[in-house]
């Protein structure tokens, strides 16, 4: 396939734009992936810090009480 003097100097005007809405994409696409707010966590009060804890690696203070 090869294209037409028209179609190259098309071609030729249009492909900094079409670049430039790939990178947007890309960068809107990167965003949406990273996740960012805040974030609310509804535990009861006796299981909190131990969830908290145990997904940081930490021994809660809190595990040996009854």
């Amino acid at each position: 396939m090869k294209l037409t003097s028209a179609g190259q100097t098309l071609l030729a005007s249009m492909r900094p734009l079409l670049e430039q809405l790939a990178a947007t994409e890309a960068e809107l696409t990167q965003q949406q992936a990273e996740p960012e707010g805040p974030l609310r966590l509804c535990l009861p009060n006796r299981d909190w810090p131990l969830a908290v804890c145990a997904a940081h690696g930490a021994n809660s203070p809190c595990a040996t009480r009854k």
